[in-house]
């Protein structure tokens, strides 16, 4: 594959600065190290074919080959620099370099597949030479934030902070305007600019808040849900006491939304069922409970001042 030298001067500008400012650090660091810091099974590191047991730290080697399954995440910390692979993905460890110094070191690798996001942002002073290798795209990143993706269809690079040097069988190009993407496929190079919806949809591919997030909502959907116990409907001559009605809706799980919802603003929302003389089943979401309608009047009174809430009427129960 034809690779077209990138804007040699500005590189070799940039290698000299990354140059002389390890040679300043020379005294504080011994050999740097490529690693995996972080990971969300499926994740697997091989070398010569065999699978690496994970371990703390573990650090990695040339050659070893980085995939992840469905909902995997594979973080991997190169000096300053952190980059994290995201589902589906391949990611190959071409060389780690060493040079004099040891501060400024770099690596090159290679995106088969998945998303790949590279943050060099960490510190500006010490930033790390990551070269990356997509099937027809090669970027220099170094002390910048990208987010790149890769397969058969298409390649995409999107820039997040700093500047990115790309080269292709096409030509070169830069991206220095954050929110900027640009992307490969049969048809040639295109540039846009996502809205933060599609950008934000981009960046879940790289991190691991999505995946607990998923959890969460996997546990609560596989949990038993439990109905709310039913009382018999009250008068004024029968009840035991009075509550404030916030909504009366004609599904449990709406209602448990809701009674939630105060929760979180500090009142205690309870749901209750009421059967209504007509046989109608509604959930009431309430607050409170009060030995005296005057008593629930008044707190109702209280609370649609401090909260807003237009609509609380007392109700026996």
């Amino acid at each position: 594959m034809l690779l077209i030298p990138v804007r040699s001067l500005r590189l070799t500008a940039m290698l000299l600065i990354a140059t002389s400012s390890g040679a300043a650090a020379a005294a504080a660091g011994g050999a740097m190290s490529l690693t995996v810091v972080q990971a969300a099974p499926p994740f697997a590191v091989m070398r010569g074919g065999k699978p690496v047991p994970p371990a703390h730290d573990l650090p990695l080697a040339n050659g070893d080959e980085l995939t992840t399954g469905a909902n995997g995440r594979g973080s991997l910390r190169f000096g300053v620099t952190v980059m994290t692979l995201g589902e589906q993905g391949v990611l190959k460890v071409a060389t780690i370099q060493q040079p004099a110094g040891g501060f400024n070191g770099r690596t090159d690798l290679e995106l088969g597949a998945g998303a790949f996001r590279v943050d060099g942002t960490e510190e500006k002073r010490l930033p790390q030479d990551v070269r990356l290798t997509l099937p027809d795209l090669r970027l220099r990143v170094f002390g910048a934030d990208v987010w790149t993706r890769a397969d058969a269809a298409q390649r995409e690079v999107c820039l997040l902070s700093g500047a990115v040097e790309i080269a292709s069988t096409r030509g070169s190009e830069r991206l220095d305007v954050p929110g900027e993407c640009l992307s490969s496929d049969a048809s040639g190079l295109h540039r846009s600019r996502p809205d933060d919806a599609s950008m934000k949809q981009r960046l879940l591919q790289t991190d691991y808040a999505a995946l607990k997030a998923a959890a969460a909502a996997a546990t609560a959907a596989a949990a038993p849900r439990q109905e709310p116990a039913k009382i018999a409907p009250v008068t004024a001559a029968t009840a035991s006491g009075w509550t404030l009605v916030a909504a009366a809706l004609a599904d449990s799980e709406s209602a448990e939304l809701e009674a939630q919802g105060m929760i979180e603003m500090g009142l205690p929302g309870v749901v209750r069922i009421h059967d209504l003389p007509n046989g109608q089943r509604v959930y009431r979401v309430t607050v409170g409970s009060f030995a005296t309608k005057e008593q629930a009047v008044a707190y109702g009174a209280d609370v649609k001042k401090r909260f807003g809430m237009a609509q609380l009427w007392p109700a026996p129960f």
